[in-house]
């Protein structure tokens, strides 16, 4: 008993350093869960600081998304000014989203995410967040169909293919000016890009929409698509303000170009 006490203690030391020791125990205890509970179980999980609960399947790399973005903070970064319109693409069950969403309350926010299931539990997640907007679709370097490559791959990996197969199902693929046309959106004052590989695709077509967009946080996977960062670095070329680095994402502040005369 006494062991299992010290062993617990000393797996919730990253989360009693983040939210302090009586609110950080609590968090592990609820964690757990997602070793006890049968696969697939959701589990409800209390994050201090947020006024609603998260789910999280058992079982899942969904405990590991929450781990990165509220125990690691990696979406944690600092802005200019507060952003008035966010995209997440990658959305995957609307953790990042909700991150934001508590860093900036007025913030209109749009989660994209290709996977149906992690879909499911994202419309959940955020039902309490007037700010949020979720989207069934992939954000993709032109419009039209995509699939899920990887169906059999943690829920965090999924990735897109434009290749549509007979009796696969057919996901929208959507691109950054059609989705601001939609939606209204004149300027991007933050672009969310955690797409499995899909990066490539998304800055290697026209790449003129980058005027309107004020900064990008991106992880890019050279396990998938080993050119990504040459991809992306050449759609970024001459507009880059400043860049800095949180865990696995890149933050990069774009210069405002000719059509900044937009409102923000």
């Amino acid at each position: 008993m006494l062991a299992k006490g010290l062993g617990f203690w000393r797996s919730t030391a990253s989360l009693r350093l983040r939210f302090g020791a009586v609110r950080g125990l609590w968090l592990g205890a609820a964690l757990r869960q997602q070793w006890t509970a049968p696969a697939g179980t959701l589990v409800e999980v209390r994050i201090p600081g947020l006024p609603h609960p998260v789910v999280c399947r058992a079982g899942t790399s969904d405990f590991s998304v929450l781990r990165q973005i509220f125990v690691d903070d990696e979406l944690g970064f600092e802005l200019s000014q507060p952003p008035a319109n966010i995209i997440d693409a990658g959305a995957n069950i609307g953790l990042a989203s909700i991150r934001f969403a508590e860093r900036w309350p007025d913030a209109n926010i749009h989660a994209i995410e290709l996977d149906p299931a992690n879909f499911e539990v994202l419309q959940r997640n955020v039902a309490p967040y007037r700010g949020i907007t979720p989207h069934l679709a992939a954000l993709w370097g032109n419009d039209g169909q995509v699939a899920v490559d990887n169906p059999g791959e943690a829920a965090w990996a999924l990735r897109a293919r434009s290749v549509v197969a007979p009796g696969e199902q057919a996901i929208r693929a959507v691109t950054v000016e059609t989705l601001c046309h939609e939606t209204g959106i004149e300027r991007v004052n933050l672009l969310k890009v955690d797409i499995e590989g899909g990066e490539r695709d998304v800055f290697a077509a026209h790449t003129d929409w980058l005027d309107t967009v004020d900064c990008i946080a991106i992880e890019l996977h050279h396990g998938f698509t080993p050119d990504c960062t040459e991809v992306f670095d050449r759609a970024i070329c001459g507009r880059v303000s400043r860049t800095v680095h949180r865990g696995e994402y890149r933050i990069v502040e774009l210069q405002r170009h000719r059509s900044a005369s937009a409102s923000p």
